[in-house]
């Protein structure tokens, strides 16, 4: 069965080239702009799956940049009317639909105070790709699936882009010229194994950590919303201050042992964790790994390629436990929030 889930998560490797075709010049320009002008504080905002692209777009920007990203509630604004000093600030939202009335109160709060305002949106005739100083497409228009892929796939890549960009006009150009290509390899890889295993999780650790971790985080989101499992996302740190003491033999987990400077720690705390009893599989670039990941030419982007390769994955659970991924219970496409 092919699901809408499914298709559109294999059309992302064409979206992302489409957007590096059609904006490099946009983020580039921008960047410079940014580059020239800007010294203040740097946020973002974003809600679901768009808030870990914007979580990746941080931890690249800290890597990349030096610079620190901070995540701002949009409830600061919409809620509590709290008076917030963002003068000179630049605020980088990140949003499918721009229509959230919670994202659109944060863009006017910063034009108060005379700061630059940029979007990742995949709707361009959507209040917020009017609102924002820079809106950028991400081509994945339309989407019609529930469950969010190639628009996130998109929100990731545009965020890494302008933070490779600001880093230097050129920064991983080559990486991003061969993503694509390693894109539709990561998709192509052999799941069967990881999802049977999957399958039958009823609680479920997604472990990742630094520019892991946001995909760890939006995968356990897609477990939640597609498959009914209860997935929590963990940094590999995090785990034995607290969360190990809920280890039994029932537990699953999805460790992402992506190559780069994190790995080895990864694949420790895949061992660890299988002296626990845990089922456990990982996604990484290992001959090892349940679902290797070919290799891409730039550690910062391979967390994209382990996205791309685990939404299939997503897919497949869903239909192994009797779900329709394209209509997950009381879940709407455009979700309203303040």
């Amino acid at each position: 069965m092919m699901t809408h889930m499914r298709r559109e998560a294999l059309q992302a490797p064409d979206c992302v080239a489409r957007l590096l075709e059609s904006e490099a010049e946009t983020v580039s320009a921008l960047a410079q702009a940014i580059r020239t002008g800007h010294a203040g504080p740097w946020l973002t905002v974003a809600r679901g799956s768009s808030d870990c692209a914007a979580a990746y777009f941080a931890t690249a920007m800290a890597l990349l940049n030096g610079r620190i990203v901070s995540s701002l509630p949009p409830s600061l604004v919409t809620v509590y009317g709290a008076r917030l000093i963002l003068d000179n600030a630049c605020l980088v939202a990140f949003s499918q639909s721009g229509q959230s009335p919670d994202l659109l109160a944060v863009v006017e709060n910063l034009h108060a105070g005379r700061g630059r305002t940029v979007a990742f949106v995949n709707d361009m005739d959507s209040p917020l790709a009017r609102l924002v100083g820079c809106a950028v497409p991400l081509h994945a228009w339309p989407e019609t699936a529930v469950a969010a892929t190639k628009s996130v796939i998109a929100e990731f890549v545009g965020g890494a882009f302008l933070a490779a960009e600001l880093a230097g006009p050129g920064t991983l150009r080559q990486a991003f010229a061969e993503l694509p290509s390693q894109l539709r390899a990561a998709m192509q890889g052999d799941n069967s194994s990881v999802a049977q295993s999957l399958a039958g999780a009823a609680n479920l650790f997604v472990i990742g950590r630094g520019l892991g971790l946001s995909v760890a985080q939006e995968i356990a989101l897609k477990f939640k919303e597609t498959c009914g499992i209860h997935a929590e996302a963990l940094s590999s740190a995090e785990l034995r201050h607290g969360p190990m003491a809920l280890l039994d033999e029932q537990s699953h987990a999805l460790v992402l042992t992506l190559a780069g400077p994190g790995e080895t720690e990864l694949l420790d705390c895949a061992g660890f964790l299988r002296t626990q009893g845990v089922t456990v599989q990982t996604v990484g670039h290992q001959a090892s790994a349940s679902l290797t990941l070919p290799p891409t030419s730039g550690y910062v982007l391979n967390p994209v390629c382990a996205l791309a390769a685990l939404y299939p994955v997503v897919d497949e659970v869903a239909l192994l436990r009797h779900r329709n991924p394209d209509a997950p219970l009381r879940i709407q496409k455009v979700t309203l929030t303040l």
